[in-house]
């Protein structure tokens, strides 16, 4: 199965323009991590050996969306611990997708 035509063809344009500049190095896909929370004890995981009090803050909507500027990148991968347990994982998926980006 293949990626919709609208996908396929911004992403050969941001690719083609890139390699137009001469840009050797360039983002095609940001791995945003909100939260590290997770919601599972997984046996495998290290993770449920952590306390609450060791995990780093949950990234603002403002510093989500400044990473996705800053990346540049057309393709975003919304990940982390588990991102639905971030209280505004709402808002920062639609300031991804007003910024024109894939999610």
């Amino acid at each position: 199965m293949g990626f919709p035509l609208r996908i396929s063809f911004r992403l050969l344009t941001y690719l083609l323009g890139k390699k137009l500049k001469r840009q050797a190095r360039f983002a095609f896909t940001l791995m945003l991590e909100p939260t590290l929370r997770c919601n599972l004890a997984c046996i495998g995981c290290g993770r449920i050996r952590e306390s609450k009090e060791s995990l780093p803050p949950d990234l603002s909507v403002e510093q989500c969306l400044q990473a996705v500027d800053e990346a540049g990148a057309p393709v975003v991968s919304v990940s982390g611990g588990e991102p639905l347990l971030h209280p505004q994982i709402g808002e920062i998926v639609e300031g991804i997708t007003r910024r024109r980006k894939f999610v």
